[in-house]
């Protein structure tokens, strides 16, 4: 009988992450059984390139969006608001502005095994569909459920991309809201 974790096969498993398969296992044998995650210096340092360079594509764009949008724009309107009517200095400010890197540092340390191992899990139920059927998918979406194992060239170098496009975005409207907050 095949080695199993939550009911996919350990082989299995092992096509789909390729590099470092014997550490991911452990690792997803652990968030099988319910037990608290080993922190992943991978994804903690690397964030969305991790998951861009484990073929997650549409997770690190999400992630960008997210972390982004909501924690940084947030927190940075926040801090600039406090600063302008004096709550705090400018060095304070300074910290605090961090404080989202912080946050992204410890939850992608913690999550980043969740997330890739639904992701697994997810490609090899696709891989399990009837060939027939995975022929209508659309490409992208197909292209994406198939991808195996690691890519700095086709993983992290676009994701790479899209995080500069959302720092330029991310500082532009930082940028306006902290001129609407001077002028107030």
């Amino acid at each position: 009988m095949e080695r199993e974790i939550a009911g996919y096969d350990v082989t299995e498993i092992e096509n789909f992450v390729v590099k470092r398969s014997d550490q991911y296992i452990e690792r997803f044998e652990r968030l099988a059984q319910n037990k608290r995650p080993k922190f992943n210096w991978a994804a903690a340092l690397f964030d969305g390139l991790w998951l861009g360079y484990r073929k997650m594509w549409i997770e690190s764009l999400v992630y960008y969006v997210i972390y982004y949008t909501t924690c940084n724009l947030i927190i940075s309107a926040i801090v600039i608001y406090l600063s302008k009517i004096g709550v705090i200095d400018e060095s304070t400010a300074y910290w605090l502005i961090h404080i989202p890197d912080l946050i992204q540092f410890i939850f992608m340390g913690f999550v980043g095994d969740k997330i890739y191992w639904r992701n697994v899990r997810k490609r090899i139920e696709y891989s399990h569909i009837p060939k027939e059927i995975r022929e209508n998918k659309i490409g992208f979406l197909a292209i994406h459920k198939e991808s195996k194992g690691t890519s700095i060239g086709l993983g992290a170098v676009p994701m790479l991309f899209w995080r500069e496009v959302m720092i330029r975005i991310y500082g532009k409207i930082l940028l306006t809201i902290a001129y609407f907050i001077a002028a107030l």
